[in-house]
């Protein structure tokens, strides 16, 4: 009789277990929105945020966008555990088998990063701020002097996801971090709560605050009579039309490929098609720059587009005239858009 009741009270706590796991904790989906819905944090489909309990880790799934974390289900489960111990036994795509939710959605591609963080709540974002010192040349020297009251570790560039994480293993060589810096990429925050992951990386980008250069809106009309001729579209955000009338701007988005993060590359191509002359532009390319006439953007281009033109618009106009930029090299773009994880995430994109 003991057995029988021991048996029925183990099948009532597991089935509890899997009811709980069900949905992600109401706080952590609030800020996980919260700091989705701040553009200068998060731009599109970038960015993802991670929870921990027990042996359960929600994470915020791959081509999802966290400002819609409060309208549709973004989180899938994993056993972040069994995560960890495939990546301490190098097995290939350590998150095979970890899903624990029903759920068709993929994890995030940096669901191993934020298994490898022991901190209960992590936040992966692309703050314009940080990423204007982060693609710098000498961004990790420039930032030193500012951050000596944090506990924070600086990642060189290495392809998303596995790879990544990997690099963070071996540099960290056990030692516990709260900050991560990903050059040319982006912040990781690492807390023991929602509020203290929220509290640490706002008090850090107050820290790393840069002033932006002026810009002001332009004459629609004009900008409109070129996107008609050009049977394109204008952008979404009003900025981003510094890229073509800014002369630093401008010249950063000419030189080399142009490419300074992984989600440009992505979701804008190998390079930003710029151009000094109206009539001698390729109209087939899904976006263009024209140097004093305009940004233009084809018509059927998806969503985040307008998204990560505003994140390097943002960055662009934080950056000094003589900086000097750490371009993503051909090979490291080549990686990711010949990625089947990428290409995933473009397809999810509306």
């Amino acid at each position: 009789m003991k057995t029988k009741k021991l048996k029925n009270s183990k099948l009532i706590q597991s089935l509890s277990t899997l009811n709980n796991i069900m949905t992600a904790p109401k706080d952590f989906i609030s800020i996980s929105h919260q700091i989705g819905s701040q553009k200068n944090l998060v731009q599109g489909a970038g960015g993802n945020t991670s929870y921990k309990e027990d042996n359960i880790m929600w994470v915020k799934a791959s081509g999802t966008w966290l400002s819609e974390a409060i309208i549709k289900d973004i989180f899938v489960a994993v056993d972040y555990k069994k995560i960890r111990k495939n990546i301490e036994n190098k097995i290939n795509n350590p998150i095979s088998d970890s899903v624990i939710s029903e759920s068709i959605l993929r994890p995030s591609i940096e669901t191993t990063l934020h298994a490898l963080m022991p901190h209960k709540v992590v936040i992966h974002t692309h703050p314009v701020d940080v990423l204007s010192w982060l693609v710098g040349e000498d961004g990790k020297t420039l930032i030193d002097d500012k951050l000596t009251d944090f506990s924070w570790c600086w990642i060189p560039y290495t392809k998303p996801g596995e790879s990544l994480t990997n690099v963070i293993k071996e540099k960290l060589d056990n030692k516990i971090v709260d900050i991560l810096f990903l050059q040319n990429h982006g912040l990781v925050i690492g807390g023991d709560s929602c509020n203290d992951a929220i509290n640490k990386m706002n008090k850090l980008i107050s820290k790393l605050k840069v002033k932006p250069r002026d810009f002001d809106e332009l004459d629609n009309e004009l900008l409109n009579q070129h996107a008609n001729t050009l049977d394109m579209r204008l952008p979404k955000y009003p900025i981003i039309q510094s890229l073509a009338f800014d002369e630093i701007s401008f010249n950063f988005c000419n030189m080399r490929s142009g490419v300074i993060f992984p989600d440009q590359a992505v979701f804008l191509g190998a390079s930003i098609p710029c151009f000094n002359d109206l009539n001698a532009i390729n109209k087939e390319t899904p976006l263009i720059v024209i140097k004093d006439k305009g940004v233009f953007v084809s018509c059927s281009s998806k969503k985040d587009v307008d998204e990560i033109l505003f994140c390097l618009a943002e960055v662009l106009l934080r950056l000094e005239k003589e900086q000097m930029i750490r371009y993503l090299e051909k090979d490291e773009i080549s990686s990711l858009l010949d990625w089947d994880a990428e290409k995933y995430r473009q397809n999810l994109s509306e």
